[in-house]
């Protein structure tokens, strides 16, 4: 059911008035929003109402300035109706075009496009499947285009709790540290995470700066996407055997997993790849990756084989349920020591650095991070296991593996033994 409200929003120079703003919603769309550009006393207005007061101040326009509103109330009480009798889906753009002809009059000139910063990112939304990722000469990928659908729907909270509605020279370097604040203290979310819906929001900008003739404070290097050092761990190959050596007959859900693990430990595919593990031919296994598309063709290390041979491909299991197990599995063969890590709390669901058990912090994830992390550790070429794990530069490679300095220094020590033993 769709719903009308009108709000105050300050004025940026006097914030003792402020401009009448309504938002009409259906469904969980994007709001439409429209300044009616009617300036009042901003403790004149009743919130609860949404209608302004009977003062000394108003008196002379108050009816006036109300029955503008009581008209806007009645023709959006029609517009969801008209809407089903054409058989028109409402969208931003539809709704825009009602509010127009209702303004301006059925022979003005219709402006579908409305130009807040949200409902152009909701029309970049839509292009972005037709676009081409000038990196991968590929079509965006659906999950770049979920990235920035969740980005959009942070900016339409962040609207909606500062009550405004943003422009594009609205998106300037006071922004950047409002929508950032906003999301860690009101939505509780990760500096990672952070970092990644500002980077949406610089991308977009980019783009309209090219072919939209914008240029908003977010192409300024002080828009800067934040970001920090994830606390990762990852399973050396004498934990891997505990794990896999470990008598799980009696509880089959647990045994189900850790061949999962297993599987993926040894292979460094992401959980999404794992089902794909049944094309094997001639001990060698041929995947087209979900994520990238990319084709990697990987040996089956024996503890898989061993796994195959005596109960066949595992089950499949869903993501949650695998890292809740995991946890579980790694406790089990006794994976407790206590390592810097980070993890969701499972009291206020925000993650949280510290330290932990190393079972808590295990994930599907640890099992590609750990086939990196161990083939690098074993001198096996960087170039060779980039080619499995799909990443594009060493730097990001390097970023992703998890070696302290001690294990660094360790490489290098072997490295000159193996030289100079040779003289």
């Amino acid at each position: 059911m769709a719903t009308l409200t009108f709000y105050i929003r300050p004025s940026a120079t006097n914030k003792t008035k402020g401009t009448i703003v309504l938002s009409y919603s259906w469904e969980r769309s994007t709001p439409f929003r429209k300044s009616l550009k009617m300036t009042i006393p901003i403790k004149s207005w009743d919130e609860k109402r949404q209608r302004l007061k009977n003062t000394s101040e108003t008196s002379k326009y108050r009816d006036e300035f109300n029955g503008k509103l009581d008209e806007l109330e009645s023709f959006f009480e029609g517009v969801e109706n008209q809407s089903n009798s054409k058989k028109t889906k409402l969208t931003t753009e539809v709704v825009s075009q009602y509010y127009e002809v209702f303004i301006n009059g059925e022979n003005e000139t219709i402006d579908k496009a409305n130009n807040s910063f949200v409902n152009s990112l909701e029309r970049y939304i839509n292009e972005l499947p037709y676009l081409i990722n000038k990196t991968t000469k590929k079509p965006v990928s659906n999950r770049t285009v979920q990235s920035f659908r969740t980005t959009k729907s942070y900016i339409v909270k962040y609207e909606d709790f500062h009550k405004t509605i943003l422009n594009f020279e609205d998106i300037n370097l006071n922004f950047h540290k409002s929508f950032m604040l906003f999301l860690q203290n009101n939505h509780k979310l990760a500096l990672n995470t952070v970092g990644g819906y500002v980077k949406d929001i610089k991308s977009f900008c980019k783009y309209s700066s090219r072919n939209n003739n914008v240029n908003p404070e977010s192409l300024s290097p002080d828009f800067f996407v934040v970001k920090e050092e994830t606390e990762a761990v990852y399973l050396n190959e004498k934990e891997i055997d505990l794990i896999f050596n470990h008598d799980f007959s009696n509880n089959k859900r647990h045994e189900n997993v850790r061949d999962w693990m297993i599987i993926g430990l040894w292979t460094g595919l992401r959980a999404s790849d794992w089902q794909k593990v049944e094309n094997i031919k001639e001990g060698f296994l041929t995947v087209k990756m979900q994520k990238t598309d990319g084709v990697v063709i990987i040996p089956i290390h024996w503890q898989i084989e061993e796994i195959i041979k005596k109960r066949g491909i595992p089950k499949p299991v869903s993501d949650v349920e695998f890292n809740r197990i995991i946890k579980k599995v790694c406790s089990d063969v006794k994976i407790t020591e206590k390592v810097k890590g980070s993890r969701r709390s499972p009291e206020t669901n925000r993650k949280e650095t510290g330290i932990f058990e190393k079972h808590l912090l295990i994930s599907s994830h640890t099992c590609r991070r750990s086939f990196a992390t161990n083939l690098y550790k074993a001198d096996f070429p960087t170039l060779s296991i980039m080619k499995i794990t799909g990443h594009k530069t060493e730097s990001s490679f390097l970023k992703y593996i998890k070696i302290t300095p001690k294990e660094h220094a360790d490489k290098l020590k072997r490295h000159w033994d193996l030289k100079y033993s040779k003289k």
